[in-house]
């Protein structure tokens, strides 16, 4: 696995003290909260999707690449040569990183929502006035 720079967000969260268990803690959460926080809006989801996407090109995407790498085409005649075992990591992780970007997975945008709520058109906002409806009228008699 290829160590991933952590933004100063992420370092704030990480540093946050770990109550004993499984599972994030009451603190954990209490401080990823105030991270995104700070953050407006648009940024707040746009650090969201990167974060959310990142998670599912790691979790998701690379172990099936790593699968397919080390399968059973793997004969004497085509074995990894040292280069190959030292690269083959950094490929993956760009190719399992675009095919993340490039798919547009529903658990992307599931992740998303969970972490700073759905995002909410226009068409979808309260009114502000409460102002009656206005009715369309027909033109074309």
């Amino acid at each position: 696995m290829i160590p991933m720079p952590i933004n100063i967000e992420a370092q704030e969260i990480l540093a946050a003290p770990k109550a004993i268990g499984i599972g994030a803690s009451g603190s954990t959460t209490k401080a990823f909260q105030e991270a995104l926080a700070k953050l407006d809006p648009t940024e707040r989801r746009q650090k969201a999707t990167e974060a959310a996407t990142q998670l599912v090109s790691t979790a998701f995407i690379l172990p099936i690449l790593e699968d397919l790498q080390e399968g059973f085409f793997r004969a004497e005649m085509f074995a990894a040569n040292t280069v190959e075992k030292r690269f083959a990591p950094l490929l993956n992780q760009r190719i399992a990183d675009s095919i993340a970007i490039a798919s547009n997975f529903p658990l992307v945008e599931a992740l998303v929502n969970r972490l700073v709520g759905p995002e909410v058109s226009d068409e979808e906002k309260p009114e502000d006035d409460k102002s009656p409806k206005k009715e369309a009228v027909d033109v074309t008699a």
